[in-house]
């Protein structure tokens, strides 16, 4: 049984170790997989080959979540259901509307308002990642007492509803695509005698909850590593929803057979100027504490566009570096 780890720490603590030990693993010849976000997939094999100071790797793979749905897709075959893109969602959400319109007590007025559509379809997109099935949030809302808050949640458990039966086998979002591939995960044989690294999501949604506990079993070890601080620190607060999340993930497998170790990485000094360490201890935490001694690497800018802000900041930079050559 391959053991699920999470290791808890403050940011910019966390690839570290991550590196560390994917490197170790590299040196055996060991096959692994670095699971990341989206946008972080080539910034991920800079810092292996920099931190490792290895000219290449071919037993480390380097994926985020879409990236390995095609590979498993590539493996096991294409889901029989269209997938349906972010303007094919809203045109699912439009006929939802179209369908159950006189049906909504609170949004009926809405339903053509600009921009209304776009909205109503980001929010069915949250339900859905976070595992909240539209008979729930229905449940849900008939527990709350008499007034709008409960109008509109049964509006939208209406609409949610319509637009499933909308999609009804013939199409699926990206989430309905990712629940396919972490089904169908077992089949590819991707995850096989690898070790599993996951790192830079804030937290675990559903869907990658749902992936995760899927490759567990299959995989030698797997280890997730997330931005979280101990309960008794001054920010804990912050960082609720992690924690949550890790109950959650910890709950799913444990329907598995399979145990959730958490390891808090020790908590070390981050390196930069005393004012930016003490932003990094404190910023977030109560009571505030004040920065007494005198610095000169922080400071505040006031700017009167986006555009303007971004200029000053290239300049700041093209600056520092030209002051570090």
């Amino acid at each position: 049984m391959a053991k699920v780890s999470v290791w808890l720490g403050r940011p910019h603590r966390l690839l570290s170790p991550v590196i560390q030990a994917i490197g170790k693993l590299h040196a055996q010849g060991k096959p692994c997989v670095l699971l990341v976000p989206e946008q972080f997939t080539l910034q991920a094999e800079r810092e292996l080959l920099s931190r490792l100071n290895i000219p290449g790797f071919f037993t480390i793979d380097v994926l985020s979540p879409s990236r390995l749905s095609q590979r498993v897709l590539g493996a096991v075959g294409m889901d029989a259901r269209a997938p349906l893109s972010q303007a094919g969602r809203r045109m699912a959400v439009s006929l939802a509307l179209e369908k159950c319109e006189k049906k909504l007590a609170y949004y009926q007025s809405a339903v053509y308002r600009l921009g209304f559509t776009e909205k109503l379809s980001a929010l069915i997109t949250d339900l859905k990642r976070g595992g909240l099935a539209p008979q729930a949030l229905a449940a849900y809302a008939q527990t709350l007492p008499e007034g709008m808050r409960r109008v509109k949640l049964a509006d939208l458990a209406t609409v949610y509803a319509a637009y499933e039966d909308a999609l009804a086998g013939r199409f699926g979002d990206s989430e309905d695509q990712l629940r396919y591939i972490a089904e169908r995960l077992p089949e590819s044989g991707l995850m096989a005698e690898q070790s599993i690294f996951v790192y830079g999501f804030d937290a675990l949604p559903a869907q990658l909850m749902e992936l995760l506990c899927a490759a567990a079993p299959l995989c030698e070890s797997m280890t997730v590593a997330l931005l979280c601080a101990p309960e008794t620190a001054p920010d804990a607060g912050l960082y609720r929803p992690v924690r949550q999340s890790i109950a959650r993930f910890g709950a799913a497998l444990r329907e598995r057979g399979i145990a959730l170790t958490e390891v808090t990485l020790p908590p070390m000094p981050l390196d930069a100027a005393p004012a930016i360490r003490h932003l990094d201890e404190t910023l977030l935490g109560f009571p505030e504490r004040r920065f007494e001694s005198e610095q000169q690497d922080v400071f505040l800018s006031q700017h009167m566009s986006p555009f303007e802000e971004a200029t000053y900041a290239a300049r700041h930079i093209m600056r520092l570096c030209a002051f570090n050559l």
